[in-house]
């Protein structure tokens, strides 16, 4: 069964929220990557709106996508003008932390992959910073 720990609330409604490579796809088409929306939805707010607007209805979109998908349902997502007539503007700029939520979790896997837990020889370990040692004075 589906479910999905992040959701993302319009009035009354509680919708999946997911960031998946579509998500990341669609995104990267649109903005150039993820860093490069960041800085694009801080340049113009009147242009924000609309691409808030976007950015949650794609989110939504995936989220219901998946539980589709995985429950065998036909729900559908909200188009960006729906989020933005069903949005109050209070809601709308709380969303903007949630987004960046959403997308954290897509993008972590709950691991770091610089921590991951290898067997480390320590022989060869000390034995690659001699030589490296070694290098550096010829």
């Amino acid at each position: 069964m589906y479910e999905s720990d992040k959701e993302i609330k319009i009035g009354k409604r509680t919708y999946p929220a997911m960031f998946n490579v579509v998500a990341l796809k669609e995104i990267t088409q649109r903005y150039g990557g993820i860093e490069k929306m960041g800085k694009e939805l801080e340049k113009d707010h009147v242009k924000a709106i609309d691409e808030y607007s976007w950015i949650i209805a794609l989110l939504i979109g995936q989220g219901i996508a998946l539980k589709n998908f995985e429950e065998g349902t036909d729900e559908k997502a909200p188009t960006p003008d729906q989020i933005q007539l069903l949005m109050k503007p209070h809601e709308f700029t709380a969303h903007r932390k949630t987004i960046f939520s959403v997308i954290s979790d897509g993008m972590n896997s709950g691991t770091n992959p610089d921590q991951t837990e290898e067997e480390v020889d320590e022989v060869l370990e000390e034995v690659l910073a001699s030589k490296n040692k070694m290098g550096a004075r010829e």
